[in-house]
């Protein structure tokens, strides 16, 4: 699994609210963007439709300390 050699191979860390086991789904993404928003330095969004998690993401970003770019 991807998540194994990123844990293992001494390049990266993982961060997540879900166990390391759980396959990606649809319901998962907003949790996994409000981690992002919480620990990233900051938040790019380049373009973004009007369903797009990333306006979500950039939403969470402003109530965090990290400005959004």
């Amino acid at each position: 699994m991807f998540i194994d050699r990123i844990a293992t191979g001494g390049h990266g860390a993982v961060a997540s609210q879900f166990w390391l086991a759980a396959s990606g789904a649809t319901w998962t993404f907003p949790h996994r963007n409000i981690t992002m928003s919480g620990i990233a330095q900051g938040t790019v969004v380049i373009e973004a439709g009007s369903t797009s998690g990333a306006k979500m993401q950039v939403r969470v970003a402003l109530a965090w300390r990290p400005p959004p770019m």
